[in-house]
């Protein structure tokens, strides 16, 4: 069984002294979070005799979120960090303190090798005004492009985490279309399950959930994943795939604001050879990477908008702080005066620094990383045109 786990600071001890405790682990033979970082050595210590391997993926100010935790031996591990992360000065958001990428633990099960890719997304905000749509776009590209890279001398891949992306969006369909990567969810033999939408986020028996997000969506979203890939030799199905853990026992909260994803496979070896690509699903592949460069190439255009806008400011400031600066003051003024003027001087002296620092420094690396993205997705779309 692989499972992916949430968690929230509000429902943490109480949330892994119960996971950790009844038995919740004992079927996985691996698991994969996006927990605190302040409550991987707690895990660690109450689960090492079910799933004594382990590796955190360490990532920016305040660590990724991500671990794995797995019953066979990690053989190897590597951390790629997104280039583009939301943005620095967003502090409330906390996205690009977090150092937001895709982990990859590489592990021996049973004589196949398997590639387990472990992420988090950058979060969506306000889906109406998403100003970081370009960010996770460009995320699932190019955590579709790391995994197609690096999964090329495996059996297995699976790719888990939390995704920040619904099923629909423009994003999830690169990560899905520009890999062979399938959905557990969608690919599960019907097995019982209250909760037939497969929602993991906003569900609204979940005390931790939006109460105007569930007004808008009633049954949730799903935006928590785990996907496969069998390469050749090997044939796997989907026995299960459920939503779990829901609220703590005995307490009136969940374990998280999202609900635990689990997905039991059937991991066989196999003679059949691999099956020529379709020329239909490169055809969806395709406007899928034509629809993401669209929506990247309007992030540049947004962008630039915005390093205008701060330009105009820090001009203005700069314009009224050299008028200030041409203020002749006698020495007759009150020293309180002299000190209001120098101390205004001062906080539009470091307004305009800043202004400029973020305008041609912050916003310049972003333009520079989304018109990155838009190349890499226009020449792989002329690729596969051209192949048709």
């Amino acid at each position: 069984m692989v499972k992916i786990l949430w968690t929230k600071p509000e429902s943490t001890e109480l949330g892994l002294e119960y996971h950790c405790s009844n038995g919740e682990t004992e079927n996985s033979d691996a698991e994969l979070l996006v927990w605190l970082k302040s409550d991987y050595n707690i895990i660690c210590e109450n689960i090492s005799s079910v799933l004594p391997h382990n590796h955190y993926f360490y990532s920016g100010v305040i660590g990724s979120g991500v671990c794995v935790f797995s019953k066979v031996p990690i053989l190897e591990t590597f951390f790629h960090k997104f280039q583009l992360n939301g943005h620095a000065y967003k502090v409330h958001h906390g996205d690009w303190f977090g150092g937001k990428g895709v982990g990859l633990c590489i592990l021996n099960y049973k004589g196949l090798k398997i590639n387990l890719y472990a992420t988090h997304l950058h979060a969506e905000y306000n889906r109406s005004d998403d100003e970081y749509l370009p960010h996770r776009v460009s995320q699932a590209f190019e955590m579709s492009q790391f995994i197609r890279y690096t999964s090329t001398n495996c059996d297995v891949v699976i790719a888990a985490g939390d995704f920040n992306l619904e099923s629909n969006d423009v994003g999830y369909k690169v990560l899905v279309t520009n890999t062979p990567l399938r959905d557990t969810w969608e690919q599960k033999k019907n097995t019982p399950d209250s909760n037939l939408s497969g929602s993991t986020c906003e569900c609204p028996f979940n005390p931790f959930s939006d109460k105007n997000q569930v007004q808008i969506q009633q049954d949730g979203k799903r935006i928590d994943y785990i996907l496969y890939e069998a390469k050749t030799g090997v044939n796997i199905t989907v026995e299960r795939c459920i939503t779990t853990l829901g609220m703590v026992p005995g307490q009136q909260y969940s374990f998280s604001d999202h609900e635990a994803v689990a997905s039991d496979l059937l991991l066989l070896r196999s003679s059949e050879e691999t099956q020529p690509v379709d020329t239909s699903l490169e055809t969806e592949r395709n406007a899928y990477l034509i629809a993401a460069q669209n929506i990247v190439k309007e992030g540049v255009i947004q962008v630039r908008r915005t390093i205008t806008g701060l330009q105009l400011q820090a001009l203005g400031l700069a314009v009224l702080l050299l008028g200030l600066c041409n203020t002749e003051l006698s020495v007759t003024n009150p020293i309180i005066i002299i000190f209001f003027l120098g101390l205004v001087k001062l906080v539009l002296a470091v307004a305009v620094a800043a202004l400029v620092w973020l305008a041609l420094v912050v916003k310049e690396g972003e333009v520079h990383g989304l018109k990155a993205t838009a190349s890499n997705l226009e020449l792989l779309s002329k690729h596969i045109s051209e192949g048709r």
